[in-house]
């Protein structure tokens, strides 16, 4: 579900980084309104970058909640219930750091999937 904009049209590298923007809160949009009805809860994870040489090792992780935080905001905004979003933030490993998932924990009879 990664959304799809042409990032060769154009010369505008802002309009291209509007564009993006606007498909990726389409689709968090989207994830919330499947999602909000039902008891299960949202983990949003950002993934750290691996800090460049000299950096606090701290700051990527920082930026990954961040990362997570604000994602977690725009499903609030869609009508996500907040004490079903679990922003988080993790270390990264190999391709794909800097990013953030989200992932469905289902509601068991006992309470959260773990």
């Amino acid at each position: 579900m990664t959304p799809k904009v042409d990032m060769t049209e154009g010369d505008d590298s802002l309009e291209k980084v509007a564009r993006f923007k606007a498909a990726l809160d389409q689709l968090i949009e989207r994830i919330a309104v499947l999602y909000k009805e039902k008891a299960d809860t949202l983990r949003v994870i950002g993934y750290a970058s691996a800090p460049s040489a000299g950096a606090d090792p701290l700051d990527s992780y920082r930026a990954a909640l961040d990362r997570a935080q604000a994602v977690a905001k725009i499903l609030g905004g869609a009508g996500m219930p907040a004490n079903r979003v679990q922003p988080e933030a993790t270390p990264g490993a190999g391709a794909g750091n800097g990013r953030v998932e989200i992932q469905l924990v289902p509601m068991t009879t006992a309470g959260p999937a773990q």
